[in-house]
């Protein structure tokens, strides 16, 4: 099937192929679903044909029963690591958290040497004092520190430390370039994702990012391979005048047969 997303037998909700670069995605609602706005196809964005901003899927979770990911343990997994969705027991959960702490001095140590790098290139420095960032900085390291000497970091602030070391790395490179400052400062702003899992994990739900149209692709097919057999999904959608949000939930899997 050449398009994206759809919601309803009769298109009440139907995203196009390139969504993006297109205006060809549309509304006719209401069709398979009620109107209780009494707008009809303009109760979302306020117009019948629209463009995307952003897409994003994300996969229900489903609890499994399953055996220690680690090889030769017999026991039942009773704890999954959000970090890297592995099944541990609990013995081995305690040494996975160990290694973890010990991989995050490490990550310290790199931390500090791209902070010096970047503050190496910094050609604004000169012309400018900022002393409540360099506070700031230091309430940071003086955190990561408490948080190694607890020996209690959680895989997310260890996942959440490694995506600010990339982010350092991606910035020294541009940094070291003679038209950093001339740049677009677009090209420098950190992703944000529309949809918060955090928000909806009542009844012990837990819902993952399998699909973002901005970062995996925006055409049909790029659509279909992420996101066709994962089972429930939810789909938040952007479009690209107003920013308007809307979306879905669907009980059954994508199929590019509809």
């Amino acid at each position: 099937m050449n398009c994206g997303p759809i919601f309803g037998a009769g298109n009440d909700l139907y995203c196009c192929d390139d969504s993006q670069i297109r205006r060809n995605s549309f509304f006719h609602f209401p069709h398979s679903y009620d109107d209780t706005t009494n707008r009809g196809s303009l109760t979302f964005t306020g117009e019948k044909h629209f463009r995307t901003h952003d897409i994003e899927i994300l996969s229900k979770i489903e609890k499994t029963s399953s055996k220690c990911s680690i090889d030769d343990c017999k026991r039942n997994s009773d704890t999954l690591c959000n970090h890297c969705q592995a099944q541990f027991c609990t013995k081995h959960y305690i040494v996975h958290v160990k290694l973890a702490n010990e991989e995050l001095i490490i990550l310290t140590d790199e931390l500090n040497s791209l902070v010096g790098q970047i503050q190496q290139h910094d050609r604004t420095q000169p012309a400018f004092t900022r002393p409540k960032k360099w506070q700031e900085e230091a309430h940071k390291h003086r955190e990561m520190r408490d948080l190694i000497d607890d020996g209690d970091t959680s895989f997310k602030q260890i996942e959440d430390i490694k995506n600010n070391f990339k982010q350092c790395r991606q910035l020294c490179k541009r940094f070291e370039t003679l038209d950093y400052f001339h740049c677009n400062i677009n090209q420098n702003d950190m992703e944000i994702g529309l949809f918060n899992g955090n928000l909806f994990t009542g009844g012990g739900q837990k819902w993952k990012l399998i699909y973002k149209a901005s970062r995996d692709g925006i055409s049909a097919s790029d659509f279909h391979h992420h996101c066709d057999d994962q089972g429930p999904t939810i789909s938040v959608i952007q479009s690209s005048d107003g920013g308007h949000l809307l979306g879905g939930y669907t009980s059954e899997s994508w199929s590019p047969k509809g």
